[in-house]
């Protein structure tokens, strides 16, 4: 949807690398939990790799059917706009 805009918006690269930041957030604390040998560190890591194999799933089926219903909706909105 960025690069529908014209012109671009004078941020867009600040909004692409805090998107990559946001989406790579989670791995790159499981990663550096990993890498460190205290129970703490690891109790804490177990401990989000649990949440997110039991809440990822329905958590991103979740988030692509709302998405989904508002591109429709968005859709169905603005079907003229198409002509």
């Amino acid at each position: 949807m960025l690069s529908a805009h014209k012109p671009l918006p004078p941020v867009w690269p600040l909004i692409v690398i805090a998107y990559c930041a946001i989406a790579l957030l989670l791995p790159l604390l499981i990663l550096a939990l990993s890498m460190r040998q205290t129970p703490r560190a690891r109790r804490l890591q177990r401990d989000i790799t649990r949440v997110l194999a039991r809440f990822g799933a329905i958590t991103v089926r979740t988030l692509f059917l709302v998405i989904g219903l508002v591109l429709v909706a968005d859709a169905l909105l603005h079907h003229r706009d198409l002509w």
